[in-house]
């Protein structure tokens, strides 16, 4: 049997990133700046990803977005 497959949640505020993993039930924080994006597609990167949902808040998800698009060939 394979790996299970994560859902990633990311809730977005200007300072901060709260992820959550389901099924795993793993929670932890990065800072919403580009070394916080970095740890964050570092962390997911030994995870079998299904998909990722991002709160969407006052475009402050933006530079994760762009910063997980240029990095997805690291997310499997």
């Amino acid at each position: 049997m394979g790996e299970v497959r994560q859902w990633v949640g990311i809730d977005v505020s200007q300072a901060k990133l709260d992820i959550a993993l389901r099924p795993s039930g793993r929670r932890w924080q990065v800072s919403n700046n580009e070394a916080g994006w970095q740890e964050l597609v570092g962390e997911l990167a030994g995870f079998v990803i299904a998909g990722v949902v991002v709160e969407s808040t006052g475009g402050w998800s933006e530079g994760w977005c762009r910063c997980c698009n240029a990095r997805r060939s690291r997310l499997r």
